[in-house]
């Protein structure tokens, strides 16, 4: 519980204190107009403190909630996407800035995890160019990805066993797209969404997570006795992890990365997400790789 509330504090803590502000600001005049109402109340340095007190206690209580991420019914939410107009595409990209954006919006999700280096990600994305994919809304901004790394059976050892981490990575143990089609392991480095105390939020998260599922079938078919592992950063990253379906492999204190690693057969977790996540008018998400296959060009996102 402390943990969250540091990793929370660090996402949101300037509106966080703003909020604490106004509240705590709120509650004093509050207190002072009863106090001005009622002069036989005496006011003694013991009754300054515990009003001082629990006004702080109060308005940081009032804060904290205003802040908690308020997700809404997805039914609500395609009932409200229903009215919005253009499409919204997910897809596999190796662009400069699109890899930027992602560094900022893992860093801004995840603060307490040290960002990869954009120069060292591009590297990978020049050997295989299928590791990123992004949903880009109707402005073409990134609203949330994922990532997913094949990577040689001697690193992944290493990286399963401990012995190595994110930050390990290198060029070399990047495997291209025609060989990873037959890795028996992936690594899920991460998946992140914008807007995550939005309405929004939650509709990102359904539909990377549905586009996922199609991603894994699509790039790394067959999936019998594949694997899929994963690391939890975050106790919101964890509780989604154990709700596919995923188990706790090792802890954290063994690792050189600080968090427990999970694991998953690919196709338990596929079958876990179409059972998970509802029907929806797909005709609005579109999939860049489906419209390579059929030889349609995907909408520019540039």
């Amino acid at each position: 519980m402390f943990s969250e509330i540091v990793r929370r504090v660090r996402a949101r803590g300037w509106r966080l204190i703003v909020l604490w502000g106004a509240s705590f600001v709120v509650l004093i005049g509050v207190v002072a107009a009863v106090i001005d109402l009622m002069p036989g109340i005496a006011i003694t340095a013991r009754l300054s403190v515990i009003t001082m007190g629990t006004s702080v206690v109060i308005a940081g209580c009032v804060a904290w909630m205003r802040e908690r991420p308020r997700a809404m019914p997805i039914a609500e939410l395609l009932a409200e996407e229903q009215l919005g107009g253009s499409q919204v595409l997910i897809s596999c990209t190796a662009d400069h800035k699109h890899v930027l954006e992602v560094n900022s919006l893992a860093a801004c999700v995840y603060p307490e995890v040290k960002p990869l280096s954009p120069d060292l990600y591009e590297q990978w994305l020049s050997v295989n160019p299928n590791l990123l994919v992004c949903l880009f809304d109707r402005t073409r901004k990134i609203a949330g990805y994922f990532d997913v790394f094949p990577l040689k059976t001697s690193f992944m050892d290493m990286l399963v066993e401990g012995r190595c981490g994110e930050h390990d990575i290198r060029r070399e143990h990047i495997l291209g797209a025609l060989p990873a089609r037959r890795a028996r392991r992936l690594y899920l480095a991460g998946i992140a969404v914008s807007d995550s105390c939005s309405g929004a939020g939650p509709l990102h998260a359904y539909r990377l997570i549905w586009a996922m599922q199609d991603y894994l079938q699509h790039y790394y078919a067959p999936l019998e006795g594949k694997l899929l592992y994963a690391e939890a950063a975050s106790s919101e990253g964890e509780a989604l992890l154990q709700k596919f379906g995923f188990l706790r492999h090792s802890a954290q204190l063994d690792r050189r990365d600080p968090f427990p690693l999970y694991v998953c057969a690919m196709e338990q977790v596929i079958a876990n997400a179409r059972a998970l996540i509802p029907e929806w008018n797909r005709e609005r998400v579109v999939l860049g790789w489906r419209q390579e296959r059929s030889g349609t060009r995907p909408n520019r996102v540039a």
